[in-house]
C-alpha cells in the first residue's frame, strides 16, 4: 500500500458533510494477540498491509474533528509506526479504539511539534509531498506552504473548524453557521480569519481576494 493511495475522512463534532463521506465506522481487522511480543517493524509491515487497523479511515476522522493541516498520507503512516512500536505491550486495555485514537493523537502531536520547529529554524523541507495539498492551493513552495501549516494550526479550533467547514467539506457558510447555532457575522469573521492566516503565513500579497475566493472553491480532495 503506497502512501499515494491514502485518503481518508473525518468524523466531527460539529454535524456537516465531508465530501468523501461513509456511513461505516473503523474496525480492526486483525487479532489483537497479533501484538504481543512482536517486533514493530513486523507489525508495521502488518499494518500497512490492507490497513487492519483502519488506520486511514481512523485518522481522516480525528485529524477533521481536530481541523488540522495535516497530510493524511504523513499522519496515517506516523500513526501506523507510533501503534506498530507501542504495540509490543498492549495487552487490550484501554479498548483498542481507545488505545489507536491515543496513537493519533500522539502523533498529531508531534508532526505539528515538527512543522513549527522546521518553519521557525527554516530548515530544508525534505518532503515536498507533505505539503504539496497547501502549496497547490497557495501557489507557492513547500516551505512556505509548511508556514502557512503551522499559522493555521495555530488559530483557535473554532476558526479552523469553519475553515474545514466551508472550504474543505465545502458546507454552505449559512449551513455551518446553523449546524452550530452561531451568529452568521462571527462565523464569516472567523473564515476571514483562517484565509487571512493561511495567505499571509504562506507569504501571497497578490490579488489575496480573488485567491482567497479560489481557495475555497477549489481546495484539493487529495490531501
Amino acid at each position: 500500500m503506497s502512501k499515494e493511495e491514502h485518503l481518508g475522512r473525518r468524523d466531527a463534532h460539529e454535524p456537516f458533510e465531508e465530501p468523501w463521506n461513509t456511513s461505516r465506522r473503523p474496525r480492526v481487522r486483525i487479532d489483537i494477540s497479533t501484538f504481543y511480543r512482536a517486533k514493530p517493524r513486523d507489525l508495521l509491515t502488518r499494518f500497512l498491509e490492507g490497513d487492519p487497523l483502519d488506520m486511514e479511515l481512523r485518522c481522516f476522522r480525528r485529524r477533521s474533528q481536530l481541523a488540522y493541516l495535516i497530510s493524511s498520507v504523513r499522519l496515517v503512516w506516523r500513526a501506523a509506526a507510533r501503534a506498530a512500536y507501542a504495540g509490543y505491550s498492549y495487552r487490550g486495555d484501554p479498548p483498542v479504539d481507545t488505545w489507536l485514537e491515543g496513537r493519533i493523537d500522539h502523533s498529531i502531536r508531534e508532526l505539528l511539534e515538527e512543522d513549527e520547529v522546521g518553519a521557525r529554524k527554516e530548515q530544508e523541507v525534505e518532503r515536498p509531498e507533505d505539503y504539496e495539498f497547501v502549496a497547490r492551493a497557495l501557489d507557492v513552495s513547500p516551505a512556505d506552504a509548511r508556514s502557512a501549516c503551522v499559522a493555521f494550526n495555530a488559530l483557535d479550533p473554532d476558526v479552523r473548524t469553519t475553515f474545514f467547514a466551508v472550504s474543505v467539506a465545502r458546507t454552505p457558510i449559512e449551513d455551518h453557521a446553523g449546524h452550530q447555532g452561531r451568529d452568521l457575522v462571527e462565523v464569516k469573521t472567523e473564515l476571514g480569519t483562517a484565509l487571512a492566516t493561511l495567505l499571509l503565513a504562506g507569504g501571497v500579497h497578490n490579488e489575496p481576494a480573488e485567491l482567497a475566493g479560489s481557495l475555497l472553491r477549489n481546495w484539493p480532495e487529495d490531501w
